[in-house]
Parts: structure tokens; sequence; C-alpha cells
């Protein structure tokens, strides 16, 4: 089976090397509208972050040229593509997500999410929706915590001191929460705290 990957950027190039490293055949193609007519008969997966419109107008576009269609989202970095660790969601026709899905599997871990083309843009959409508003939250967190210190005290406390606190509020153990209460931040550690905590 010969694979082509459009686009050579840096999970195009993540997405190529998997490929060649489990034994596939694969091209390079240029973006270019003049390539559309070889589409037919063949199958097109779309791994490209996009909306689900966009996503059902690909596949139009892909049906109109006498193609088949996949729509996927990535939903780790390049350096997870061709491990396990790497997560793909799919949509599109269940019987060509089977018939294609050894050679999917060469980048990573599949999930089938629905025939409809624009759901695994869907939830791409909400998955990062979640991340970044964790993110944010997490951040909007620690200035609200920083904003009641002293000034004497060292503010790399505060990442700590949230664990410490959200820890003690859940179902743990005595022992578990008698461990947490005792950790103390060693000089080394609280520069590392300010490293990785700051806003």
């Amino acid at each position: 089976m010969t694979i082509t990957v459009l686009g050579l950027g840096p999970m195009g190039q993540a997405l190529a090397r998997a490929l060649l490293d489990t034994g596939h055949r694969v091209t390079v193609w240029n973006r270019t509208e003049a390539r559309a007519d070889a589409l037919a008969d063949r199958t097109v997966v779309g791994l490209s972050s996009d909306t689900p419109d966009r996503a059902r107008g690909t596949a139009a576009l892909v049906h109109t040229h006498g193609g088949r269609y996949l729509d996927g989202a990535i939903m780790t970095p390049t350096d997870t593509i061709g491990t396990p660790g790497a997560a793909i969601l799919l949509a599109g026709p269940k019987q060509l997500a089977d018939a294609h899905r050894t050679a999917l599997e060469s980048l990573g871990r599949i999930t089938w999410v629905g025939d409809e083309h624009g759901r695994a843009a869907a939830f791409d959409m909400a998955l990062l929706d979640l991340f970044w508003t964790s993110v944010a939250g997490f951040e909007h967190a620690l200035m609200v915590a920083r904003a009641t210190e002293s000034p004497r005290r060292s503010s790399c406390r505060t990442p700590g001191a949230l664990s410490t606190s959200w820890r003690r509020s859940s179902p743990r153990s005595p022992r578990a929460s008698a461990r947490t209460a005792t950790t103390t931040t060693s000089p080394r550690r609280c520069r590392r705290s300010r490293r990785r905590y700051a806003i």
C-alpha cells in the first residue's frame, strides 16, 4: 500500500516518519488544486485541526472528485507519533476506518468517534476547550493565592500549598494526608518551583 502525506510541517514529518518506520511506502504531495483529480478511487485521511463544518466541506470536495474521506484529529504532540502514546480521533464511515486501521495504527492509538465527518473536529475542539480552561483556571488560582500572601513570604510556597490543600480536602487515607501535610520545601526545590510555576 502506498500512503501519501500532504504537507511536511512538523506534524507531517512525524506522520511520514512513523509510516516509513512501519514499512509503508510513502509519497509526499504539494497541496495544490491541480492534484485534486488524482483523488479518484483513493481514500483521503485529513489530520489537520479544523472546524466541524470545514471537515464536512473537505469530505464533500473529496467525494466530488471520486474519493473517500476520513477526518481525524491528532490529540498529542509530534514526538508521540508512531508510539502507543499518540492519540488520534477518527470520524467517517466505520467500514472505511476499519479497512485502513492497520496503516492508521502505525501512527498511534486510533479512536473512531462516529460516521459523521465533523465529529472528530468537534471532539477535538471540546477537549482543547477543557484543557485550556483547566490551565487558565490553575493559573488564576495561583494568582488568587499569591495575592493574599505577605510580601515577606516566599511565593514559591503557593503551588505546594494549593496542592496540599486540595489533597487534604480529597477522600484520602489519614496516613497519606499526614504525609502530605508534613512535606517541606527545600531551597533547591523552591527555585525549581519558581521556574515551573512562573506566570
